[in-house]
């Protein structure tokens, strides 16, 4: 199997697992929406294990493409953007390797996108959370019942009566 069909394989294998992260982070979106705490817990740990697979297939990703460099590159330049080699390919590869490209970008961007408004969403959660704690703590002590003699600031004061006892 050639180089760039090695290539090739990569990026789809890396384009459908980017799909998959996608569609759980959508029903990440929901189990937020619903606050399904159990349902969000199985979902993150299905993410890490697609961001360890990822992991690997990000670093065969990079491997292959530099077998790709190599091979038809007459500079043989590392780490080179996709873009700036794509064009010594054959005119089939090259338009293959430039829709898949296209593809993984795009879906990538959604997956961005769709992560930024979970974490809004979060956030928003947490801001709700955090105001109904405020409004069952009290703020300030001298807002409840206090003895006269204990009010804040006269402590060292003697409270006087207008009732005497001892009379």
């Amino acid at each position: 199997m050639s180089q760039i069909h090695q290539f090739v394989e990569t990026l789809e294998e890396l384009q459908q697992r980017h799909h998959y992260l996608l569609s759980l982070a959508k029903k990440k979106t929901e189990c937020l929406q619903k606050a399904d705490i159990q349902g969000i817990q199985d979902l993150v740990k299905l993410e890490a294990e697609q961001m360890k697979e990822l992991r690997y297939l990000e670093r065969e990703r990079k491997s292959r493409s530099e077998e790709v460099v190599k091979w038809y590159c007459p500079k043989h330049v590392q780490d080179l953007p996709m873009n700036e080699w794509l064009e010594y390919l054959p005119e089939e590869e090259k338009n293959v390797l430039h829709s898949l490209r296209t593809d993984l970008k795009a879906t990538m961007e959604e997956l961005k996108d769709q992560n930024e408004l979970n974490r809004q969403l979060v956030t928003d959660s947490l801001s709700v959370v955090e105001a109904t704690l405020d409004m069952l703590r009290p703020e300030d002590n001298s807002q409840s019942y206090q003895p006269p003699n204990q009010v804040q600031g006269n402590e060292n004061k003697q409270h006087f009566s207008a009732f005497d006892s001892k009379a």
